[in-house]
């Protein structure tokens, strides 16, 4: 823009046209430069909601006739809203501009007449605004790339070809080794940056009372029958469901999992309520009548029972320790007014100081209400309808941040970089609660499946197969997809949990069978020397100790009875392991390339080939001719003879060998000694840096283990 940052850049623009509007030319044409013939021009495009922050950070507000003084190049900077810019696009699309910024870039990601007005601008350089460019699919990110910069990316039919297509099927836990080296390959074509952020999920129990409805939901027969739709119906007909008393509607699925979702949260958000419509409340009452069959409790009495929200224990802890230290600040998001207003409520009983946000709040009150948090050192909270207070806004003054209850998009990144954005000069910690066992789990580990495509995305990073399920393949829905995944309860153990020790353990088993060291496994008097060397690195506090933080959560949440939480970040650790299988796969597919034509051949063509070798003259004339050398020259004598007494030289031992090894070490160094300990010491691997495994592979091999 050329810019120098002295005071005169304020007014040049008026001051160039100034001088040109004394000049005889103009005088005589009436007609002045374009816009961006002296200094480059900028539009801006935001949503509606974002402009006064954008306002904030470039001064000015009063902007009459702006369009006018544009044409004319009195301004560097033009500030416009997406409905503005779609329903006047006519006139602004053949302005000079310079560059285009699109603000919250990721509403061009499919067809709309807002994407096609966007596309109408000519400049010379595009730019996207976005803190989650992939929302749901990779398929999304094509859209955007089209936009800022068209026809690079090729169409969209390729894009799904060559991306899409191998990214999705490489994530998966089953595929196969060439799918997964395929998508490291399509991956490094793709990087870019991402911000790391401290995320830790606390997976709350459900309370007693909201585990027994939940179970009452998914196993009512109108649930039962959007998951089973070909068993026999309950009437006896002997006729699939779907054909007799419950034929399937869409309508029902997200019905339930509207249900689900609220009773996660909350038993008074299903109950009810004064504030609903004659069609909600007809539809609660009877929802109501076939889940308490002796009665529901009022909605009055049940938003003020803390027995049926298994949350509020967490978070009502978790805000008695923050508030021991006067600089926290936190921010509450929900995307339910209900549970807003049950939550105001709650706070209040505590006498915590907050300040509230949704949609009710007039658009240009909002940002009073955000300088009464930031300023204001007694204001302690800022509870947050997602939806109206999710994006854009600039909240540094918080440290802590709550997404009480999870979304299916990535609205919940984005609330959570409200507060980790810049000008942030704290560390920021995210906690999610998540009702444990419940839809919100599966939401969740939905959420993992999207970041790990977007690292792979952004950061070609080859991440850990935690899950067996395929985006878009009905075939392979998995643990994720699927309606039967979402009307289900996990009672027991948490299948998140299970599904990243089993992906940890996994990658251990790999490293451990198959990873060389320079100590082979040997039988040496001299191996007792270094019998205390794996000790020395297994009790190296920098290297394998918890960090203190993560300590003192655990320990923390322990105490409460939360039984598992983890840090999201090391989920999205780029693994060593899986680079190093994909890299071997590669490097066989490399040499194997040039005898590529014996692998096409099918097994009977080979069988053929085998036996034409056999029968053709050519081999049997060969044969015969090294039978009769033989018989003219027989072998001779080994000179110097071999001496029989000496060692041979220790085999290299299998990778089932080398596990077994391994693992007697680890259990003979105390390392493990259960399932849990197993599970524990995958995950401190998979954080080791490439020096640290080498070292520690070294450890082991050298450990004597005692007889």
């Amino acid at each position: 823009m050329q810019k120098t940052g002295y005071k005169r850049d304020a007014h040049r623009r008026a001051r160039m046209v100034s001088e040109l509007q004394d000049r005889s030319e103009y005088k005589e044409q009436r007609r002045l430069p374009p816009a961006d013939a002296t200094y480059a021009t900028c539009l801006i495009i935001a949503p509606r909601t974002l402009i006064e922050n954008w306002q904030r950070v470039y001064a000015g507000k009063e902007r009459d006739r702006v369009l006018q003084d544009f044409k004319m190049g009195r301004l560097d900077v033009v500030i416009m809203s997406y409905e503005m810019a779609r329903k006047d696009i006519d006139l602004i699309d053949d302005l000079r501009w310079s560059c285009v910024f699109a603000d919250e870039v990721h509403r061009l990601k499919g067809k709309s007449s807002t994407t096609s007005a966007l596309h109408h601008f000519k400049c010379l350089r595009r730019f996207g605004l976005s803190g989650t460019v992939i929302q749901n699919s990779y398929s999304e990110m094509w859209g955007i790339l089209d936009w800022a910069v068209p026809g690079f990316v090729g169409t969209k039919k390729q894009w799904q070809h060559y991306v899409v297509t191998p990214l999705t099927i490489g994530q998966s836990a089953k595929s196969t080794l060439e799918q997964q080296a395929k998508l490291q390959h399509v991956a490094l074509t793709l990087r870019d940056e991402f911000y790391p952020h401290f995320f830790l999920l606390v997976f709350c129990p459900l309370s007693p009372v909201q585990k027994q409805i939940y179970k009452r939901i998914v196993n009512l027969d109108v649930v039962v029958s959007l998951y089973d739709k070909k068993s026999p119906c309950t009437c006896g007909s002997n006729q699939p469901r779907e054909k007799c008393c419950y034929p399937f509607k869409a309508a029902e699925v997200f019905r339930y999992i509207s249900v689900l979702l609220k009773l996660s949260n909350h038993l008074a958000l299903i109950l009810p309520a004064p504030t609903e419509t004659g069609e909600q409340l007809e539809r609660n009452r009877e929802l109501s009548r076939r889940l308490f069959p002796n009665g529901a409790p009022r909605y009055g009495e049940a938003v003020m029972n803390i027995d049926y929200c298994g949350k509020w224990v967490v978070l009502q802890r978790l805000l008695d320790e923050w508030k021991k230290d006067h600089s926290n600040k936190v921010l509450i998001f929900t995307k339910s007014v209900k549970l807003l207003e049950m939550l105001e409520f709650a706070l209040k009983t505590q006498a915590y100081k907050f300040v509230r946000l949704d949609g009710s709040v007039p658009q240009e009150h909002r940002m009073d209400i955000i300088d009464e948090f930031t300023y204001n050192p007694e204001v302690f909270i800022f509870l947050i309808s997602t939806l109206a207070g999710g994006t854009g806004l600039n909240l540094v003054a918080a440290n802590k941040v709550v997404i009480f209850d999870p979304n299916w998009s990535e609205i919940d990144t984005t609330s959570m970089f409200r507060a980790f954005r810049f000008g942030q000069t704290r560390d920021v910690y995210v906690y999610r609660l998540l009702g444990s066992g419940s839809l919100e789990e599966l939401i969740y580990a939905r959420q993992v499946y999207k970041q790990q495509q977007m690292k792979i995305g952004y950061d070609a990073s080859i991440q850990t197969r935690y899950f067996e399920g395929v985006q878009g393949d009905k075939s392979k829905q998995g643990e994720l997809f699927g309606i039967k995944n979402i009307f289900s309860l996990q009672e027991d153990e948490s299948k998140t949990k299970l599904a990243i020790e089993r992906a940890n353990i996994a990658e251990l088993n790999w490293a451990l069978a198959n990873v060389k060291t320079a100590n082979p496994l040997v039988n040496n008097k001299d191996e007792g020397e270094l019998q205390g060397l794996g000790s020395l690195l297994f009790n190296d506090d920098a290297k394998l100790a918890l960090d203190e933080e993560q300590e003192r959560h655990r320990q923390f949440f322990s105490h409460i009875g939360i039984k598992y939480t983890h840090q999201n970040e090391n989920l999205l650790i780029s693994s060593k392991v899986e680079e190093a299988r994909t890299n071997a796969v590669l490097m066989v597919e490399a040499f194997c390339r040039p005898y590529a034509y014996l692998v096409m051949l099918n097994p009977y063509q080979k069988s053929r080939a085998a036996r034409r070798r056999k029968t053709s003259p050519r081999s049997k004339s060969s044969q015969n001719t090294k039978t009769a050398a033989a018989q003219v020259n027989p072998p001779l004598a080994q000179w110097p003879p071999k001496r029989r007494h000496h060692k041979p030289k220790p085999a290299v031992p299998t990778a089932e060998e080398q596990l077994r090894s391994r693992y007697a070490a680890l259990l003979a160094m105390g390392q493990i000694d259960d399932i849990d300990g197993l599970s524990a010491f995958a995950e401190k691997f998979k954080q080791f840096s490439p020096e640290d495994r080498q070292s520690m592979l070294d450890a082991l091999d050298s450990y004597v283990v005692p007889t």
